[in-house]
């Protein structure tokens, strides 16, 4: 062998990259051995000593994990794996050690180069040393065990009485579950475009299609929890990210309470509140025509104003156009749509519309009648009133003098007398805020109603009617160049009245012969000339009792005519005696007992307001049942059914507050403040007793004295 070598070589000696990669992974393998046997260790001190604190338990097994390595770290040193090659692999020919230090000579070099060739075939297998052994499972297996099981399980048997009896520094225990915080989510309908809010309090007030959703929390856990509402619904809860959640989509209007556990919470106060809005329908205003009956004389053009709003937003819109030709029974009817566009945001817009009257038709003597309709964004329809555009036709001219040329109305007819009062009464009281003029001409026009009805009237008296009649025919003389034979009938007084007279007493002319009609169908028209005469002074005050009269004189004549017919032609079927009482009476009805009292529509409210009366509640008399007050006892059942099943059948909008004090009576019927509330809720809905015969009063001194002079004259 060579020379020991120099100090100087020794230190510039390093071994190869291959021989302390090769240790490095000797040593980890030594580290991950001792991690490993420290494990279930760590574990097994942390489960039986939950008392310590679990830092100190973490703390001190790191300590000894690092002491362990150091030692594992310091055991497998260069010298030991260069022995450990030699004696697992005989390749390495003993010469191990030259990988770890420095040898003398060319022999020496040449040996470790050979040497750090065959290192990367080295495995940790081949020096015994097992990476992936089965064993080295068990500790970790071991640990997991130990970490599921609670250390409460371990200790209970042994520390259980301290536990049941509350010590100075523990804890107290848990009482009943609570609520301790409440989230309600509100989501509105898509189309009303509302975001999604969200709120603490349990009262909520939504529009009427929104979801509702509960989240509540509620500690300690109960078993169970609910949503009660006061008309019998219920809405399970169900646990989820250690809240209690529940949702719906409400139909109506109600109240609900919390349940827990199967106890409902806040009897004592009034229940939440779930309030619905109703989507309204949208609202429509016609700004132009301005009134409903509009009188045109041409077919010009027409300016249509028209608003609209909503809500939450408006949809389409449309105008209806109804057309109405000819009169009589021949009228032809034609109808069209027109869409509209309107200006403005989607809650309110404004329609303006040229309406060319032409275009459509409109003709004298047509009614075109104008509505429109709007839908809004839930689809809800409003019809706004219809408008009507009116052109009239020009009055006849013939008979009626100069006023038939100046004057124009509507289609010809015959005003009632009822209704020239009606208009005579609706002048006097617009009067003060009219101007002369204009009430001379309004009163005028009542005055010629009334000249009308009463040349109607007087036509069977054989009144002349005011008309013009044919001209004369062409005059002649004896000697005009032809025959003038006499008449056939010549010397014929009768004919001489028909061809020169007037003939009223005819059949076929008049049907009012009775002396008494025609003396009250004679006043009447005296009154209505009377009224005729101040109407056309512009007096509708003096007016007025003369039309009175002559609506009642009208009034008896039809009367008597009545009672004329009805006498005329009335032959009732002779009666067949072998027919009497044998009719089938089977199904003949009793008529009720007129000295019976009558049955009240309220029948249930009284019912529960009697089971409550008498109940300590200052409503009646308390009274004793079987020595035991009734105020201690609780309602009736039976009432408390009665009424249950009446209040099932009412509206839930118009009965909420009578629901809610309701289901606190039947839920805790001994609650006296509760039956209270109840009892007046009641109260305020009971109807009035129909109002009884009154006792006679006392005799008063003027009747004694009479009494006693009666007594006295006998």
């Amino acid at each position: 062998m060579s020379a020991p070598m120099s100090a100087s070589t020794a230190r510039a000696f390093a071994p190869s990259p291959a021989a302390q990669a090769l240790l490095r992974r000797v040593r980890r393998l030594g580290l991950i051995e001792a991690a490993l046997w420290v494990l279930p260790a760590w574990s097994l001190l942390r489960f039986a000593s939950p008392p310590w604190p679990a830092l100190w338990t973490d703390v001190a097994a790191l300590l000894v994990l690092l002491a362990i390595a150091g030692l594992r770290t310091r055991e497998r040193s260069p010298a030991w794996l260069a022995q450990r090659l030699n004696l697992r692999l005989s390749n390495f020919e003993d010469s191990a050690g030259l990988l770890f230090a420095p040898g003398t000579g060319a022999l020496a070099a040449l040996q470790r180069q050979r040497l750090e060739q065959r290192l990367p075939r080295v495995t940790l297998a081949a020096l015994g040393l097992r990476a992936h052994s089965p064993w080295m499972l068990a500790p970790v297996l071991l640990a997991a065990t130990v970490l599921l099981v609670p250390a409460q399980r371990i200790d209970g048997a042994t520390s259980t009485g301290a536990r049941e009896a509350p010590t100075a520094a523990g804890e107290a225990p848990l009482g009943p579950p609570a609520l301790q915080s409440t989230e309600v989510r509100i989501t509105a309908p898509r189309y009303t475009g509302l975001p999604e809010a969200t709120q603490a309090a349990l009262d909520i007030e939504a529009v009427a299609g929104s979801r509702i959703d509960w989240a509540l929390q509620i500690e300690p856990a109960p078993d169970s929890a609910a949503l009660v509402f006061i008309d019998g619904r219920r809405i399970e809860l169900a646990l989820d990210d250690q809240r209690w959640r529940g949702s719906e989509t409400p139909k109506a209007s109600s109240r609900y309470r919390i349940e827990i556990d199967g106890a409902v919470l806040g009897l004592d106060e009034a229940a939440a509140r779930l309030e619905l809005k109703p989507d309204a329908p949208p609202q429509i205003r016609v700004r132009r025509p301005g009134q409903t009956l509009n009188i045109v004389e041409s077919a010009a053009a027409m300016e249509l104003d028209i608003e609209a709003s909503d809500d939450f937003g408006l949809g389409a819109a449309e105008l209806l156009l109804t057309l109405a030709k000819g009169d009589g029974e021949l009228v032809e009817v034609s109808e069209q749509r027109l869409a509209l566009r309107g200006e403005g945001d989607a809650r309110s817009r404004r329609y303006l519309r040229r309406l060319d009257l032409g275009a459509l038709g409109f003709e004298t003597g047509n009614d075109l009648i104008l509505r429109v309709e709007v839908l809004d964004s839930l689809g809800q329809r409003a019809r706004s009133p219809s408008y009507i555009l009116r052109w009239p036709k020009l009055r006849d001219t013939e008979g009626e003098g100069v006023e038939g040329f100046v004057q124009r109305t509507l289609p010809a007819y015959f005003r009632s007398q009822r209704q020239i009062i009606i208009d005579t009464e609706a002048l006097i009281a617009e009067r003060a805020a009219l101007e002369r003029e204009r009430l001379l001409a309004r009163s005028d026009s009542i005055g010629v109603d009334q000249r009308l009805l009463r040349l109607r009237y007087g036509e069977f008296l054989g009144e002349e009617v005011e008309t013009e009649g044919p001209l004369l025919p062409e005059g002649h003389s004896l000697d005009d160049g032809h025959g003038h034979a006499d008449p056939a009938n010549f010397g014929d007084a009768n004919a001489l009245l028909r061809a020169y007279g007037h003939a009223h007493d005819q059949e076929e002319g008049t049907t009012l012969f009775d002396p008494v009609t025609r003396e009250r169908l004679r006043s009447a028209l005296r009154e209505m000339w009377q009224s005729e005469l101040h109407l056309r002074m512009g007096d509708p005050v003096a007016a007025l009792p003369y039309q009175y009269r002559a609506l009642d004189l009208i009034k008896q004549i039809q009367q008597a005519s009545r009672i004329y017919l009805a006498r005329v032609g009335l032959e009732l079927p002779p009666i067949l005696f072998s027919r009497r009482l044998s009719g089938d009476r089977s199904t003949a009805v009793r008529p009720g007992d007129p000295l019976r009292a009558a049955e009240r529509g309220d029948a249930a409210l009284v019912g529960m307001f009697s089971a409550l009366a008498g109940r300590g509640l200052g409503i009646g008399d308390s009274g004793l049942v079987g020595g035991e007050a009734l105020a201690d006892a609780p309602p009736a059942p039976d009432a408390l059914a009665a009424f249950e099943s009446w209040l099932t059948e009412q509206p839930i909008e118009s009965t909420l507050d009578l629901r809610e004090r309701f289901d606190r009576v039947r839920r805790d019927p001994d609650c006296a403040e509760c039956r209270a509330a109840l009892s007046s809720s009641l109260w305020q809905r009971l109807a009035p007793p129909p109002q009884g015969a009154r006792s006679r009063a006392g005799m008063d001194a003027a009747g004694e004295a009479w009494l006693r002079a009666l007594e006295d004259a006998r």
